[in-house]
This record gives C-alpha cells, structure tokens and sequence, in this order.
C-alpha cells in the first residue's frame, strides 16, 4: 500500500489550548482514536437511511415528551414520507421498521418511572486534568427525567448495536454525560439553567432487539466515583497527541467508514467487508 509523507508532527493541541470534547466523542475515541481522528477531519461517511430513521425518531422524542403514542405515530408516519428510496419493497420494509421504533418510544414514555423535565438539553462543563490542561465537556441528552434520587439521564438508541450488560457501569458517553451534570450545569430551552444531579442512566433501544434498555447506575455509588471525570481527563489529554493509534476489534472495524485507511487492517479483513 502506498504512502504519502507525514505532513505534521505536531500535537493537533498545544499545553495552552482547551480540548473540547462530547460524551459521544469521548466514548468513539475509547474505541479507536484513529478512527475519531480521521471522522472528525472529513473521514465520515455521508448520511444513510438508517441516520435519517433516527432522526425522525429522536424528533418525535423530542415533540412528544409526553406522549400520546398516537401522535408519536402520526408524526413518525409523516416524516417517514419525506424519504427517498430506489425500491417500493424497500420503502415498505423500513416504515414498518419506523413504524415499530415509534411504537417502542410510545411504549416506554408511557412506562417511563420519572417525570420529564427536559429533552434536547444542553449540558456543559469544564475542568483541568493532572497538567493543568483544560477541556469543556458538551453534549445534549436525548430525554432527563426527575426520580426522587436526583436526575436520570435517557439516551435513545436507534441503531443496531446494544452494549452488553457487563460494559454498562463503565458505558462511556453516559458516564460522561453523568460527570458533566453533577460538575456542570443543564440548560433546558433557550434559557433555563439547571444546576442538578445526576443519579443514573439508561440507553433505551428502540429497534425490536431482545434488549429493551441498559442501566447505569449513579457515579456516587460506583466503587470508583471518579471514574468517568478520570476518563474525561485521559481522554482530553490524548486528544492533544501527534498520532493517534487504531484499535482493531474485527467487529467494530468491519462497520469503520474509514476502514479503507487504516494501517491496522489487513486485506482479508477488507475483503470480508
């Protein structure tokens, strides 16, 4: 395979700048930091059908907080509509599987143990690792909900992949997300400021998998509180290197949009894919 000089050798930050990162890209980063670097710098794929289905669905998380599932529906069966596809099977294919995401949302709103305070909010915070180099945690959570603990923090999943129960205490992005409210603070709307607390998480996935959600439990209660922030500060603090390493995990890899790059993948494993 040929190659082409290395056109930098220097950190993509300096000891002075200030790293800013997202739970999503924290977690992307723990997976491969080759990958994250190279998505982050035009190396993505563009938008598929199944982005733009999560798109309809987070939507309509977001317009119906509260449900009705009758709406969910009719507002998922509306934007459905706006989709192109080559194939009239395969339009019938993905409406049904549209059709069932927002039934499993209607479903869990309805179920939902905590009040809903807040979609689309906005968490922000800010830090200093062991240098003394900065970084500003943002993100936005899908869903927050009151429990009498403290705030519970949703993620809606529309994707194929679930975690398995075993990665969940140490889940990254809601680790992270976790680490960012109880440090920072929550903007619900334009302008509502929320200093709170977390106390927990859930991925809730809603394609028809076996698996209907994963729990994390509260920071505090975890036999190491400070993992998360520990995280935050490795992470920031490998984002500021000159090379970025790949991780291979065949299975991972074999989905990468950057996979065609990557020195770590040989050519049997391009083939396979």
């Amino acid at each position: 395979r040929e190659t082409e000089d290395i056109t930098s050798a220097q950190p993509l930050y300096g000891a002075e700048d200030l790293v800013k990162v997202s739970p999503s890209q924290v977690e992307s980063f723990t997976d491969c930091s080759l990958r994250w670097f190279l998505t982050r710098n035009g190396g993505d794929r563009p938008g598929s059908l199944a982005q733009s289905l999560g798109t309809i669905i987070h939507a309509a998380a977001e317009n119906y907080p509260q449900g009705p599932a009758s709406a969910i529906r009719e507002f998922v069966d509306e934007e459905f509509k706006t989709l192109d596809f080559d194939a009239e099977w395969e339009r019938d294919r993905e409406h049904v599987l549209a059709m069932k995401m927002a039934d499993r949302l209607g479903e869990y709103i309805k179920d939902s143990p905590g009040e809903p305070i807040g979609v689309e909010a906005q968490v922000y915070a800010t830090g200093v690792d062991e240098n003394g180099q900065e970084w500003k945690v943002t993100g936005r959570l899908d869903r927050i909900e009151r429990t009498p603990e403290g705030i519970r923090i949703v993620d809606f999943k529309t994707g194929k992949n679930t975690p398995t129960g075993q990665e969940m205490p140490r889940h990254a992005q809601l680790g992270v997300y976790q680490e960012a409210i109880n440090s920072g603070s929550i903007t619900i709307g334009d302008d509502q400021v929320v200093d709170a607390k977390a106390y927990g998480a859930e991925l809730v996935f809603l394609r028809y998998t076996k698996q209907k959600k994963r729990e994390q439990s509260a920071l505090e209660i975890d036999e190491d509180p400070g993992w998360a922030r520990d995280l935050i500060n490795d992470v920031s603090g490998r984002m500021r290197a000159a090379e970025f390493p790949a991780r291979v995990e065949p299975q991972k890899c074999m989905s990468c949009p950057v996979r065609t790059s990557c020195p770590a993948i040989g050519p049997k494993m391009l083939e396979d894919s």
